[in-house]
């Protein structure tokens, strides 16, 4: 599959298969999804799906949101951090260990899914935290299975270890065929182009440290 930079950055969702009013995943993706869903149905776990395709616009807002204060940014013991008191860098920082700049998330590719199970929750808040899918946690098993099987359809977990840029995601799953081409197709130029057209907060902070910030948080993760 060639994507277009537009593709990439989640401005063309031309790529995408949708499954409902909330999820779209490309075509491939949503095959192998459906597959490994009814396997782990067989085995009596129920899978669903928390997030799929993001676009340009829905990042930009929890972005904005998150720098500005109007959405709590945790760190990583799950406290709720005083964003105010940090520089603009060290806030883009925190908020970029739990969520990816616009234009460079991986949902925007189609190939990237978060995961639950519905089911095993049951009535208990869901944060989507990785204490949830540890030991104890209401979604270990659902963890523990993807470890064993996501991979016999073509998924790997690119933060399932802390690489000191995303922390870890239990619950995140990229399907590797197509996620291994395009990443080597995106570019920090285009990236940055795009960022400086966008209304995001911080832009000026972003763009000087933009080389570091995607080195970081958008090319290192576990193969």
């Amino acid at each position: 599959m060639n994507l277009t930079a537009a593709n990439w950055l989640g401005d063309d969702d031309s790529h995408i298969v949708w499954l409902s009013e909330r999820h779209g995943l490309t075509q491939e993706t949503l095959d192998a999804w459906r597959s490994m869903q009814h396997h782990a149905a067989e085995c009596g776990l129920s899978l669903d799906l928390v997030s799929s395709y993001r676009s340009f616009d829905r990042q930009l807002a929890i972005w904005n949101a998150k720098f500005n204060g109007l959405r709590p940014v945790l760190d990583d013991q799950n406290q709720h951090l005083d964003i105010g008191s940090l520089s603009e860098l060290e806030r883009a920082i925190a908020i970029l260990r739990f969520s990816a700049l616009p234009g460079a998330s991986r949902h925007h590719w189609g190939t990237d899914l978060d995961v639950y199970s519905k089911r095993l929750q049951g009535d208990i808040p869901f944060d989507l935290v990785a204490s949830e899918y540890g030991s104890g946690g209401p979604q270990a098993d659902v963890s523990s299975w993807l470890r064993q099987h996501a991979c016999q359809y073509g998924f790997m977990a690119p933060y399932s270890a802390d690489l000191d840029g995303v922390a870890i995601e239990p619950w995140h799953l990229s399907y590797c065929e197509i996620a291994q081409h395009i990443a080597r197709e995106i570019s920090v130029t285009i990236l940055a182009e795009r960022l400086n057209q966008s209304k995001i907060s911080g832009k000026q902070t972003l763009l000087d440290n933009l080389p570091m910030l995607f080195e970081r948080f958008v090319l290192r993760v576990n193969q």
